[in-house]
């Protein structure tokens, strides 16, 4: 296998392998991996990996020197991305243990990249779907299972909603009668979004870092083709909102719906369903529902729309093993890693 660090020029070879890929995400593509490299001031390494002239994997990483600590992470920090990591070119037209050699090399060639450049703590969050994780093991890596949540939509809307617990079809019902309505957004809707998140934070005893030029920079290189926003409206004033996603035959409840004291909190509830039923009615096959699985308190709320969980994976190495300790470190400069 032979190794490359894409640059400008390669970005258009690069964002066909992404489009091509089954496990590709808008974080993948070349665009949103360089707005995230500006705003999280991470150095962005977009490695791309041959075997012969063939592709066979994109691997974006991140690299910050912190003192004496040279970190790697797919994705980085702040960038509001729970995965990132490798995605594998033709993955599933090969034969298992052509996958297998595939997956295992692909990581030792980045390992050894990230050898040379001196890294010692390593972090990368892989896509949803991608079952296998033992060739991160195999290379050294501890691994921990994630999940999030996928709504199949191919068994039609009518089904989907007789699926969702009779609860939360009670409380759609009465936001409804309530007069609560979903629009669709624009950019102008974002500073609103961000604003909101930043409250219900602070309601939590916790500070947050503001994204209103993040959010406006990706939404104006990617459009409303790929980021859509949904606005809650009560009485004509807003009182929630979201932002989607909107990647190959998916949507992903992004960023959005902080808790509300509003009714009750229904006005969520119907906020979620419109965008499924707007997924359904516009063609796509999935509705994700983006989580990391940690948090037990939101699987109560997420779990009420009869999603299935769909595993991804958390990996770390140190390099060398001694240095474990810079975790430690890592999270007293790097919040919320």
């Amino acid at each position: 296998m032979e190794i490359k660090v894409a640059k400008r020029e390669d970005r258009f070879e690069w964002n066909k392998l992404v489009k091509t890929s089954p496990y590709s995400t808008l974080f993948h593509t070349w665009e949103w991996l360089k707005i995230a490299e500006k705003y999280t001031k991470w150095k962005l390494k977009p490695i791309m990996i041959y075997k012969g002239e063939k592709p066979v994997c994109l691997y974006p990483l991140f690299y910050l020197k912190k003192k004496f600590i040279k970190m790697a992470f797919s994705p980085p920090p702040r960038a509001l991305q729970l995965y990132l990591g490798p995605l594998f070119i033709d993955h599933d037209s090969t034969k298992q243990s052509k996958r297998e050699s595939t997956l295992t090399d692909t990581q030792k060639k980045v390992d050894e990249l990230n050898s040379k450049y001196g890294v010692n703590y390593i972090r990368v969050r892989t896509v949803p779907g991608l079952l296998d994780c033992r060739y991160l093991k195999w290379n050294g890596y501890e691994v921990e299972p994630m999940f999030t949540y996928m709504i199949d939509l191919s068994a039609g809307i009518e089904s989907i909603w007789n699926g969702l617990r009779k609860e939360l079809r009670k409380n759609i019902k009465k936001a409804i009668n309530e007069g609560i309505r979903i629009e669709e957004g624009s950019i102008e809707d974002l500073k609103y979004i961000d604003d909101m998140l930043t409250v219900r934070f602070k309601e939590q005893g916790m500070s947050r870092k503001g994204y209103e030029e993040y959010f406006s920079e990706l939404y104006k290189v990617f459009s409303q083709h790929f980021i859509k926003v949904f606005v809650t409206k009560y009485k004509g004033e807003r009182v929630g909102g979201q932002i989607v996603l909107c990647h190959g035959d998916r949507i992903s409840l992004w960023v959005g719906s902080p808790k509300t004291n509003l009714l009750r909190g229904i006005p969520n509830d119907l906020l979620q369903w419109e965008i499924i039923k707007w997924a359904h009615e516009n063609r796509y096959k999935y509705v994700e529902i983006m989580d990391d699985g940690n948090n037990p308190r939101l699987r109560h709320y997420k779990a009420k729309f009869n999603p299935y969980l769909v595993p991804w994976y958390s990996a770390v190495k140190y390099s060398p093993k001694f240095v474990k300790y810079v975790e430690h470190y890592a999270k007293k400069v790097l919040p919320n890693i």
